[in-house]
């Protein structure tokens, strides 16, 4: 006799308020290099066609002056002249029973898009790193040490960010935490070495992540739902 491996993939999932039609979760994909709306709905259309429970968009940038990698692969979302566009993709998710979700992400010493504009790079601690993306090779790159000002103000461009989101459509939104962008570089104690309380101890290193989760919960309600990749 058949024994399916994951028997509880297609069945609800119900967290809090919300209920999943099933186990399936799509990663933040995206249409890379395109500033075609019309494909970008498209493609997150089809996944939700697909029978997925949650569809989550690809690269929100909170923070385009200072934390954009290549900007033309995800939405600026940190204006609210993102929500007409994040909104059409929101209503093409959800028309097939998804909801709709999307990454917000901030990509630290890796914001090669925003050097290349002149802007200032941060990172947990001041470095200097070799930059580039794309096959360009951008030399050595100067990145700051995010002072409590900028790292308050990386926390609510994050609520900022949800916010929108959340007026546009979306349910729920997944915090980037992973691949070596910047929360990641908090929580790494390799690449984070502060002695503050943004460093150091575990519970120092997950304080930005956590404070970010804690205040969009505050700002968008707990019935709105918050994905974390780490």
């Amino acid at each position: 006799m058949f024994q399916a491996r994951y028997p509880h993939l297609f069945s609800p999932l119900k967290l809090h308020n919300r209920e999943l039609r099933n186990r399936i979760i799509v990663a933040p994909t995206g249409v890379i290099q395109t500033d075609s709306l019309s494909e970008r709905v498209v493609y997150y259309e089809e996944k939700a066609r697909g029978g997925a429970a949650v569809v989550t968009v690809g690269q929100g940038y909170v923070d385009t002056a200072h934390g954009s990698d290549l900007p033309k692969s995800g939405f600026a979302v940190d204006t609210d002249n993102c929500i007409p566009q994040i909104s059409a993709v929101a209503d093409a998710i959800r028309k097939h029973g998804a909801i709709a979700s999307i990454e917000l992400s901030h990509a630290g010493m890796n914001s090669f898009g925003s050097h290349s504009h002149g802007n200032e790079i941060y990172a947990p601690v001041d470095m200097e790193i070799k930059g580039g993306h794309s096959g360009a090779n951008m030399g050595a790159i100067h990145v700051k040490e995010a002072t409590d000002d900028v790292i308050e103000e990386i926390i609510q461009k994050h609520v900022n960010a949800a916010v929108r989101a959340k007026r546009a459509g979306y349910e729920m939104v997944l915090i980037h935490g992973g691949h070596g962008w910047l929360i990641h570089q908090f929580i790494s104690p390799i690449i984070n070495t502060r002695t503050d309380k943004w460093g150091g101890s575990m519970e120092n290193r997950m304080r930005l992540p956590i404070e970010i989760c804690d205040r969009i919960k505050d700002a968008c309600g707990k019935d709105f739902l918050i994905d974390f990749r780490m």
